[in-house]
């Protein structure tokens, strides 16, 4: 298996609530950027395996909403 059948293969397998931080940025509506600085500052639990990183959509939609006060929720 090469790299990339490695990174599809992880991206097709649920993970315990994880998903990657595109799709966590579509479900939220927030920028891609956005939520990886949250992970590289703690703020959202991550897992980075090479250059793809997974992330924990609930805790994303939590920081999303508590940084963002002006946000509805579900936003």
């Amino acid at each position: 298996m090469n790299r990339t059948q490695a990174r599809r293969a992880a991206k097709a397998q649920p993970d315990n609530g994880m998903t990657t931080i595109s799709e966590a940025a579509r479900a939220t509506g927030t920028a891609a950027r956005t939520i990886q600085r949250w992970a590289k500052q703690g703020l959202v639990a991550a897992h980075r395996s090479g250059k793809l990183w997974r992330v924990k959509l609930a805790d994303v939609q939590h920081t999303a909403n508590t940084l963002k006060p002006g946000r509805k929720p579900g936003q």
